[in-house]
């Protein structure tokens, strides 16, 4: 599997799925290739993201990662193959100890 190191240097897993967004202004979900991106005019370390389909701004949420699902992730979890970002509905308990 895929490693990348994270801010203290300790390999972390790559996730399994790659994320996926919706814009809560309209019905658009997509990937993170497709979110429009700027820098933000409040503080220039900062980028913001916007919707490709209506423009709007700072409205952009994770969807589910359950393929077939466009409702907003709203929980996550460690997976035997990565970390999962769902909807309530696709939670589950993964319980490293059985």
């Amino acid at each position: 599997m895929q490693t990348e190191d994270n801010a203290v240097g300790a390999p972390v897993e790559a996730p399994v799925r790659p994320l996926r967004w919706l814009c809560q202004s309209c019905d658009w979900t997509g990937s993170d290739a497709d979110l429009l991106r700027a820098p933000s005019p409040f503080d220039a370390a900062e980028t913001i993201v916007g919707c490709p389909k209506c423009k709007a701004a700072e409205d952009i949420a994770n969807a589910c990662d359950e393929p077939g699902c466009d409702k907003e992730a709203t929980c996550g979890f460690p997976a035997p193959g990565g970390y999962r970002r769902t909807c309530g509905r696709h939670f589950q308990w993964w319980d490293e100890r059985a």
